[in-house]
């Protein structure tokens, strides 16, 4: 209940300061990273797309998502309508370029 869906989400609470790709937001949310190094070793280029400052900010975020118990989490809140974020995920919806080939 925690990953994408809800208020409760751990993309609703990154995703309006930090642009991360689906596979980063699965393996934050897999392996719950507490330490920098944890971190960077599961965002890509962590050390050239975010400051230090940055990468704090984005632990401290983790670690609230997830001090929330899901217990306390009403149930049917994943089923909520809630406003979209822009610009969701770092590469989604990239339009394909057709390419011509030389023959």
């Amino acid at each position: 209940m925690t990953l994408y869906r809800g208020p409760n989400s751990l993309f609703r609470a990154l995703a309006p300061k930090y642009r991360l790709n689906k596979a980063e937001y699965l393996q934050l949310y897999n392996l719950r990273p507490t330490t920098q190094v944890m971190l960077e070793l599961v965002i890509e280029e962590a050390g050239t797309r975010f400051t230090e400052e940055e990468l704090r900010d984005i632990l401290v975020i983790i670690r609230r998502v997830f001090d929330e118990e899901e217990e306390s989490i009403p149930a049917g809140v994943e089923d909520m309508q809630m406003p979209k974020i822009a610009n969701k995920l770092l590469g989604a919806n990239k339009k394909r370029r057709k390419v011509k080939r030389k023959v």
